[in-house]
């Protein structure tokens, strides 16, 4: 056994250049998980983050994290602790379902804490924060190029449950716009003319591939990741903004421009886009088509909503109440208020709100980018974005252990760190 785990030492020496200890390979194990593990089964995702806690000593998992809080952490962590106390037991001991259905609902929640409190433990250096970006951008970049290759295998058929790895369109979409921003934060400080060129490539793919998930939901994320982006480097940055504008744009420009080019020469792929350009269409505007039938299924679960405001339905399915049954409301925010009642929803807002404005705080006191509050603030704004229109609040558990994950990085000594700290150790 012993000679075993040498040899797997060894390997990540080789890997990460340098004398590993457990810890590392723990981290590693973590950084795997809400990365490449994603793009996985649950299984898998479940067996990283078990091996990277069994690297954690007595010493560390006893070691309480809280303490060297700020009190701005303390603020945004207070916020939190309340969201997740409320989400937990306001629909366990109020909620409509049969008592054993609600204690076996709890499980979603106490997963996705658990998630949260190793986040604590193995987001602390330097070390995190470099092999977070590189494993996010190269599981993007790597899945990108499998998807455009098996896309045009099938001949760009719109089929929205066929992707790779048994991936439906609407996850690769999330996974992809959640893991942007770091690609985004490397392209924009980067100072290799080398390194520039091949995110501009990897930016190309992603954004391709986001496109080609036809969900018009991925398309406004892309553009509103780019226009905030854009507007914290002007912001915060002494880089030339016009020349990153441009650099910005160009990959964009040329995913569209191969993309649309490419729908002359492919019927199911200008099917595809013309079904959701006519959805986009603001001739005769329509709320339930530009919604895609949303707009109704809000008013509907509104009106339900009405009846339990404070308490809400618990984890009892849209689909059990709604006249045509709907499996869930299309909005993160409608969906919390069903869950658990309007009280949920405003302690969402409120620590959605608190991260937003950390976020510009801390980059606006240094006058720079800096790569977790960057990145925290581009996936806020990704969550309110896809939430509007999607059921973020109870999506699959690997969707919504990627946000909250990147959103507890907020809370870990890891804020104030630059790409410079980094390239310094």
């Amino acid at each position: 056994m012993s000679l075993s785990k040498n040899y797997v030492v060894r390997i990540f020496d080789m890997l990460f250049g340098a004398e590993i200890n457990k810890f590392r390979i723990g981290q590693i194990f973590f950084i795997s998980a809400v990365t490449v593990g994603l793009f996985f089964s649950d299984t898998t995702r479940k067996i990283l983050l078990i091996c990277a806690l069994c690297c954690l000593t007595k010493e560390q998992i006893s070691e309480k994290f809280y303490i060297s809080w700020t009190k701005e952490q303390k603020i945004t962590g207070s916020i939190l602790l309340l969201l997740c106390a409320w989400i937990f037991l306001v629909p366990l001991i109020f909620g409509v379902d049969p008592l054993m259905e609600r204690l076996q609902s709890t499980g979603w929640i106490i997963e996705l804490m658990i998630w949260m409190w190793a986040t604590f433990f193995f987001a602390k250096d330097f070390f995190f924060l470099e092999n977070s970006k590189r494993f996010a951008i190269v599981a993007c970049l790597l899945y990108s190029v499998l998807a455009l290759c098996q896309r045009y295998s099938l001949g760009f058929v719109v089929d929205f449950s066929n992707w790779p790895l048994r991936l439906g369109a609407w996850s690769v979409g999330t996974i992809l716009s959640v893991l942007l921003p770091w690609v985004l934060y490397d392209l924009m400080t980067s100072v290799s003319h080398k390194k520039t060129v091949g995110l501009l490539f990897a930016l190309i793919l992603i954004s391709a591939t986001l496109i080609l998930t036809l969900y018009t939901t991925f398309w406004l994320v892309l553009v509103v990741q780019m226009v905030i982006a854009l507007s914290l480097l002007q912001l915060f940055s002494t880089r030339n903004f016009f020349k990153m504008l441009v650099l910005i744009s160009i990959p964009l420009i040329i995913a569209v421009i191969i993309l649309y080019l490419a729908s002359f020469f492919s019927k199911n792929l200008y099917n595809g886009f013309f079904v959701q350009l006519c959805q986009l269409s603001f001739d005769g505007f329509n709320a339930e088509k530009f919604t895609n039938q949303r707009y109704h299924i809000w008013v509907e679960a509104f009106d339900y909503i009405k009846l339990h405001p404070i308490l809400g339905y618990g984890w009892a399915e849209f689909a059990n109440f709604s006249v045509e049954k709907r499996i869930h409301t299309h909005s993160a925010f409608l969906q919390a208020a069903w869950t658990a009642g309007w009280p949920a929803v405003l302690l969402l807002i409120a620590f959605l709100s608190n991260l937003i404005y950390r976020c510009i705080v801390l980059m606006r006191n240094e006058k720079k980018l800096l790569i977790v509050p960057f990145v925290v603030l581009l996936v806020v704004f990704t969550y309110i974005t896809c939430g509007i229109l999607d059921d973020m609040f109870r999506a699959t558990r690997r969707i919504v252990t990627l946000y909250w994950v990147t959103f507890v990085l907020m809370l870990t000594p890891l804020v104030n760190y630059d790409k410079n700290d980094i390239n310094n150790q």
